[in-house]
């Protein structure tokens, strides 16, 4: 398909016209977007694999499996584990087999 001058130049100012539009539609999707989840406590600090760890906070996602809980310590890879029972403040999280070869073992 060959385009024509005028054909193109609809083309172009048509394509300008979105992306003048396009910042538009972004600022107001970001007055939507949801609150980034914060931490304020975590209990209890020593634990092993296996021991429930109690999450306090605000803005997690309500229900099961719905959030994750990634354990990271230096330079090893991060391991991560869903959250059986959660709320709006509060997870629980069952700390995973897969991070014991990271962890410390004392006697």
């Amino acid at each position: 398909m060959i385009l024509t001058r005028p054909s193109r130049l609809a083309v172009l100012s048509l394509s300008l016209s979105l992306l003048a539009a396009l910042p538009a539609a972004s600022a107001s999707a970001k007055s939507t977007t949801k609150k980034r989840p914060t931490v304020s406590s975590v209990a209890p600090m020593t634990a092993t694999v296996g021991d429930v760890l109690t999450i306090k906070g605000k803005n997690f996602i309500l229900g099961r499996n719905r959030n994750r809980v990634f354990f990271k310590a230096g330079s090893n890879p991060a391991v991560a584990a869903k959250t059986p029972t959660s709320t709006r403040k509060l997870l629980h999280v069952v700390i995973p087999k897969g991070i014991q070869q990271y962890m410390n073992i004392k006697n």
